[in-house]
């Protein structure tokens, strides 16, 4: 009984548990959020892609987890989905704090660490909202948690870990293919180049335990070339989905650039559709009903929808894919400063989930959501902050080899991991750049708890001595 309390009293397990207590009851005080997207999800077939058939937009995992919880029960699978969310939350919280536990021995930063994630509006509200962001979230946790027990102590057994979670993530969010490519070249890398520091028997052995990780994490990677060879002989491109050229288009789309294309067609079935005041041709409005049915199921019809998703579909689904690229390539070259000059300002955008969440309408759920907001969600991080702290990293690693001649892989993962996720939304989405980029997140918080170690052990222990003397 006296070692059950003296556990009780224990501060991870008061602040832990206060963390995941909290999620929970924040979880019952939002309600189910759909969005367009959702509904994409939701009228895909998960399962598809066995029968060699891919979706040209979205990945087969989430669709495939909401096919399964329909199975179970379709009057709940929004219920059923967003309890898997929530318990991959609840468990990467814990997942993150064993991660600050394996880069720092203060305690105090692996609470302080795991509080700011389990709190931090850029997390919390995802569980409820039918999108991948937050199976995202809990997955770059393990994927993280995985690269990190690996360096500290070698063992086959977190790469396997860290492949599973990246095979997954592969096929749930486009992210996860760059990660996926990284952790394997850096595999490689230290096998190619292993530390000169070791004598040769225990290079040879490290090396050998490097070569079969490697072998081991190749594998999302070849999954993903097959995924995209069957893209390629089914739509015309070798990439594992059309959202990013579909979404370039939506830009082109949405800001003009296209009235200057030498595209006189597409030019003008843009205008046509996008157009609301004028009567569409009835074939073209009977293709948009189908497109749309096929895309969003029952949840729209033509007139709830958004008059550039219109134009985008239609040409896409219409006209040859390279056509499209020629027609967006050359909107996006004759209106290059434009283009360019919207991207930095959009990178002020921070990571939150209040758009993308709604509370409850009961008298308790909104006052403790107001209780929430005024109290933990107190940390803005934007997109900037995750591209300035990239390219410190990046520096930081450099300045460690020059000075120390050791190679901190900690540090330079860490910046390479947050500047290909900001790169990806900045040019490939190239739109709600914090909610693409969401999976920075986790990153960026351990790179704080890397500067509090930092900050304590260079700048406050210094003062403390000075003092004492």
């Amino acid at each position: 009984m006296c070692r059950i309390k003296s556990f009780i009293k224990k501060p991870e397990v008061i602040i832990l548990s206060f963390i995941l207590i909290f999620r929970v009851v924040y979880f019952f005080c939002l309600d189910y959020k759909f969005l367009p997207d959702s509904y994409e999800y939701i009228a895909r077939d998960g399962f598809s892609w066995l029968q060699g058939s891919i979706d040209r937009y979205r990945l087969p995992v989430y669709p495939m987890i909401i096919d399964i919880c329909k199975f179970i029960s379709d009057a709940n699978f929004a219920f059923l989905v967003c309890t898997i969310q929530l318990t991959a939350s609840l468990v990467s919280i814990i997942i993150l704090y064993l991660t600050i536990k394996r880069i720092t021995n203060k305690k105090w930063i692996c609470l302080f660490i795991t509080f700011l994630y389990g709190t931090l509006n850029a997390t919390v509200g995802w569980d409820k909202t039918l999108l991948t962001e937050s199976l995202s979230l809990s997955l770059t946790v393990f994927i993280i948690f995985g690269i990190v027990s690996f360096l500290k102590s070698k063992y086959y057994k977190y790469v396997a870990f860290t492949t599973i979670c990246l095979l997954f993530g592969c096929f749930l969010r486009a992210v996860f293919v760059i990660y996926a490519g990284l952790f394997f070249g850096f595999l490689v890398l230290i096998t190619i180049l292993p530390s000169r520091k070791m004598d040769s028997i225990t290079r040879s052995k490290q090396r050998r335990i490097n070569a079969i990780c490697s072998v081991i994490a190749v594998i999302p990677v070849v999954l993903v070339f097959v995924y995209a060879f069957m893209f390629n002989n089914q739509y015309g491109g070798f990439t594992i989905s059309d959202s990013a050229l579909g979404q370039q288009l939506y830009i082109v789309i949405g800001n003009e650039y296209y009235k200057d294309s030498s595209d006189k067609e597409l030019r003008e079935i843009a205008d046509h559709i996008k157009n609301k005041d004028t009567i569409l041709d009835p074939s073209i409005e009977s293709e948009l009903d189908s497109i749309i049915y096929d895309r969003m199921g029952n949840g729209y019809n033509y007139s709830d929808m958004d008059s550039n998703t219109l134009c985008r579909w239609f040409i896409m689904e219409h006209y040859d894919r390279n056509r499209v690229k020629e027609f967006v390539n050359e909107s996006k070259t004759k209106h290059i400063r434009s283009y360019i000059v919207c991207i930095p300002l959009n990178t002020f955008e921070s990571f939150s989930s209040s758009q993308y969440s709604c509370v409850k309408s009961s008298a308790i759920a909104s006052w403790l959501s107001q209780i929430t907001n005024n109290l933990l969600f107190f940390l803005t991080i934007t997109v900037l902050h995750s591209l300035l702290i990239s390219m410190i990293e990046l520096l930081s690693f450099i300045i460690i080899l020059i000075k120390k001649k050791k190679a901190d892989w900690i540090r330079l993962g860490l910046g390479v991991f947050i500047l290909s996720t900001v790169l990806l939304s900045i040019f490939g989405t190239n739109a709600e750049f914090a909610r693409t980029a969401i999976t920075a997140v986790p990153f960026m918080l351990v790179v704080f708890a890397v500067y509090i170690e930092w900050f304590f052990n260079h700048v406050i222990n210094r003062l403390t001595d000075k003092s004492k003397r």
